[in-house]
């Protein structure tokens, strides 16, 4: 078997006549009830719905626009506790005055040490891509070797 580039690649590129063929006859076969697609979840059934053809939302069905909009609106106004500058100060110097560090949960304590840092070599070979990759250069070789160094670099 002959290498290809294509093995290595984790992407492919479909054109859009390709694409609209395909989204026909997966759309006869979802539609006829006498028929089974095999395999569902290795087919890309998100590009099935054609993003032109998506329905926009019906706001109007929720809520008629004289009925937000108009003048029996029946939406929420928003609560005022200050109306002019001065009332607004007030509350402000009023709250500031009540306020309690040890209280708050949104502050974010910094810690005088560094949590214990992993070697970056246990990292190394962890990714699913990096195994695949692996699998795909085992699976199209013929002969595959290993080599065992027993030299001491130390010694």
């Amino acid at each position: 078997v002959a290498p290809d580039r294509r093995w290595f690649g984790n992407t492919r590129v479909i054109g859009q006549r390709e694409l609209e063929n395909f989204r026909e006859e997966l759309g006869q076969h979802a539609k006829d009830p006498y028929t089974v697609v095999l395999q569902r979840k290795k087919l890309p059934l998100s590009l099935l719905v054609d993003p032109t053809k998506v329905a926009r939302m019906k706001l109007l069905t929720a809520e008629t626009f004289s009925e937000t909009f108009g003048p029996k609106a029946t939406r929420k106004r928003p609560k005022l506790t200050a109306t002019d500058m001065d009332s607004l100060l007030e509350q402000t110097d009023k709250r500031h005055g009540e306020y309690d560090a040890a209280k708050d949960s949104n502050i974010h304590v910094e810690l005088d040490y560094l949590p214990e840092k992993t070697e970056k070599v246990f990292e190394k070979g962890q990714s699913r891509r990096i195994w695949n990759e692996l699998y795909k250069v085992v699976d199209s070789s013929d002969v595959i070797i290993q080599v065992l160094d027993a030299r001491d670099p130390m010694g």
